[in-house]
């Protein structure tokens, strides 16, 4: 079915996909007619005004996903690609700059760009710190005393702190910080920031989608076109 292993485990407790439970353990049985039926359903056409009627399952990750992908070991090198390109396509971004993939191991900013103001980032120079940590908060503080030792350096700029984590508190250890007045302002953006975000820049969610193993509907990355292509035609 060409989808992440979490994804058939929320069709079954939706009752998409009929299994039975091996006894005495956790995993499942499917029978080759319900995964050929559901498979079939997928390759129909559906209504992109109506994403409420469809019964296939998740189609794009949440923040539930985003979590997940943290603690994964290509998550580290990756979110910030993630960043770059949602900073990319946000209106008033600009004089963007964002190590990812091998470049995340230079010094220096893990990001830097001006922004203009949005819905997510305030007006301003944004200075960014990345990090998939299991403690968001503990990171953050880290990367926050690291910068402000560096002072005056970036002071009138703003402090934005990224993670793919759900991090509940982050938005009190935002606005703690921000009273120190070290930094202009100081933001967090979380796994669910990051959903509300990418729920705006449909390209990316698509982009991150697939890349965690969904298969959106109705739309899909020249990317992943590609690799399909590719797969079933001998180029001379």
């Amino acid at each position: 079915l060409g989808v992440h292993e979490n994804t058939v485990r929320n069709w079954v407790a939706a009752g998409t996909l009929v299994s039975a439970r091996v006894p005495g353990s956790t995993q499942h049985r499917f029978a080759r007619e319900e995964v050929l039926r559901l498979q079939k359903e997928r390759g129909s056409s559906a209504s992109s005004v109506a994403p409420a009627l469809r019964t296939d399952g998740p189609e794009l990750i949440t923040a539930n996903e985003l979590n997940s992908w943290a603690a994964r070991d290509d998550a580290k090198t990756a979110f910030p690609e993630l960043m770059r390109r949602l900073l990319a396509v946000t209106p008033g971004i600009s004089n963007l700059q964002v190590r990812a993939h091998e470049g995340v191991a230079a010094s220096g900013w893990d990001g830097t760009a001006t922004s203009a103001g949005s819905a997510y980032l305030p007006v301003g120079e944004m200075r960014f710190e990345f990090g998939t940590d299991a403690n968001p908060k503990g990171k953050a503080q880290s990367d926050y005393d690291k910068r402000a030792l560096a002072l005056p350096a970036d002071a009138s700029s703003v402090f934005v702190f990224a993670t793919p984590r759900n991090w509940a508190g982050g938005s009190a250890w935002a606005s703690d910080r921000a009273a120190e007045e070290k930094f202009s302002d100081v933001k967090a953006v979380d796994a669910h920031t990051l959903e509300s975000w990418l729920q705006e820049s449909p390209s990316v969610h698509r982009w991150i989608s697939e890349r965690l193993g969904y298969r959106p509907r109705d739309a899909q990355t020249i990317e992943r076109w590609w690799q399909a292509f590719q797969g079933r035609t001998t180029v001379a």
